[in-house]
């Protein structure tokens, strides 16, 4: 496990506006009162819409995901994180929920990007960088609350005709 990454300081002055602080409030409540979550979530990032956003360069909403070892250069829309509930869609909800619950968020300076990381055992079990809008959107839509947008119904569909030609072509 990778644990070079620089700790963010829990008494940093970098302060969250109120669209962040309910979002991961919201978060929190839905981590810890449904306990059917598990269930309600997209399970490992395999639906559609989820595929769209992650490492699909070509969406507007595009956060790369990694596995906490790939690098210690972090760059932005990049999240990377263990899988410890063997679901990556669960163990991401959690890592942000732990992230925000013991004060591992700031807001860079200039950017606007967030920072956050969850350390547990002085181990770092998760660290990103991303734009508020974009995590909000991943979030929104692993638990099934995002709809996709026009234009990205449209791609997903041209994408999906092309690859059903290519296996009837094949068989």
């Amino acid at each position: 496990m990778n644990n070079s990454y620089k700790r963010l300081d829990r008494k940093s002055n970098s302060t969250l506006e109120d669209a962040h602080i309910k979002f991961f409030h919201k978060l929190i409540v839905s981590i810890e009162n449904n306990k059917k979550i598990k269930d309600k979530i997209i399970k490992n990032f395999s639906h559609s819409e989820v595929k769209n956003i992650i490492n699909n360069e070509d969406n507007d909403y595009f956060i790369l995901i990694n596995p906490i070892e790939y690098s210690d250069c972090l760059v932005n829309d990049e999240i990377r994180f263990t899988n410890h509930k063997r679901n990556k869609a669960y163990s991401l909800l959690c890592h942000l929920r732990n992230a925000f619950a013991h004060n591992r968020i700031q807001v860079e300076d200039g950017s606007g990007q967030l920072i956050f990381q969850d350390e547990y055992n002085k181990i770092i079990n998760m660290v990103g960088k991303c734009s508020f809008q974009k995590l909000k959107y991943l979030v929104e839509t692993i638990l099934g609350e995002q709809k996709m947008t026009q234009g990205e119904i449209q791609e997903y569909k041209k994408k999906n005709k092309r690859k059903r030609k290519q296996s009837k072509q094949n068989n």
